[in-house]
């Protein structure tokens, strides 16, 4: 997989600050993110074998981040040190209920090259699965789309947290997963005007239409506690989220993504799949930071276990 790499600078506070106050109670922790980062450590833990592609500086914090990815088992052969630009870092805040807000400068990653994707190209051309995230450039996600569809190899793509200048390279993905607010942004690049007082599955069916209606399938969009609506040709089905509290919900959407990825790699049924990457998600919520909130597969599968749900609603 190809993605970003960055490190978080976390800010836990009862509340985010207004213009000008300043809040004396922060609880302040640096973590390893990143969606790619996030992304590949999930599937990591989860048992797959994973190759990134991506870029850091060569500064403490890629250091940071680096070493993360190789003890959760990811291969690195090629993780760029970049000698010109910062490693990506991310500022966020996070609120009492779990909710955060980010501010991101994401240095390196943003020099991530069709150049670098063709080092990779072998790598790519045997693998299971290519997932691709949106916080590196386009040229450099297309590349991959490109090597990864001559050798039939199926793409899963988070259009997030930037949208593609056009939908284009969404139509070759064999899923996309983007969430709500996405989801109505690249409904709007279609021209459809998604009102916005809707209830969020009414508001996920009509950016879902949309974006089917302009020839896109399989689409995922996730509501956080709202659950997830795949819209397809063939079916569209809502599906119910565990019921945990939450802590920080940073690297809950990429665990999500990653998980999916996981059980579409093993031939899971797209039904089962949803249920295991909303339980991954939820745990991920459950916990704070991005890397250290991503579980184990056993923990994922005991979490099943230990917590029934209706997850499939018509």
């Amino acid at each position: 997989m190809a993605g970003s790499v960055n490190v978080d600078l976390i800010m836990r506070v009862r509340r985010v600050p207004e213009p000008g106050e300043t809040l004396h109670e922060g609880l302040f922790s640096t973590a390893a993110g990143g969606k790619g980062a996030n992304q590949a450590v999930t599937l990591a833990r989860l048992g797959a074998d994973v190759i990134f592609v991506g870029r850091v500086g060569e500064d403490f914090f890629g250091d940071m981040v680096s070493q993360s990815l190789e003890e959760a088992g990811v291969l690195t052969d090629f993780l760029i040190r970049d000698k010109e630009n910062h490693t990506g870092t991310v500022v966020v805040l996070v609120d009492s209920e779990g909710q955060n807000a980010m501010i991101p400068d994401y240095g390196a990653n943003l020099h991530l090259c069709e150049e670098d994707i063709e080092r990779a190209a072998d790598a790519i051309r045997s693998s299971v699965l290519l997932l691709l995230q949106f916080e590196v450039p386009e040229a450099a996600n297309r590349r991959a789309v490109s090597i990864a569809e001559r050798a039939s190899v199926p793409v899963i793509i988070n259009p997030a947290p930037r949208t593609p200048s056009d939908l284009s390279i969404l139509k070759r993905a064999s899923i996309i997963t983007p969430n709500l607010a996405e989801a109505v942004s690249l409904a709007g690049m279609t021209g459809a005007d998604i009102p916005s007082n809707k209830r969020p599955e009414d508001t996920a069916r009509m950016a879902g239409n949309a974006l089917l209606d302009s020839g896109l399938d399989n689409i995922l969009i996730t509501m956080g506690e709202a659950g997830c609506l795949y819209v397809s040709e063939k079916r569209t089905r809502s599906f119910e989220s565990f019921r945990v509290k939450a802590v920080d919900a940073t690297a809950a959407g990429d665990c999500f993504t990653a998980s999916l990825a996981y059980c579409t790699a093993q031939g899971k049924s797209l039904d089962e799949a949803v249920t295991f990457a909303s339980a991954a998600s939820a745990i991920t919520v459950s916990r704070e930071g991005a890397q250290p909130s991503l579980p184990t597969l056993l923990e994922v599968i005991d979490f099943i276990k230990s917590n029934k749900l209706d997850i499939l609603k018509e």
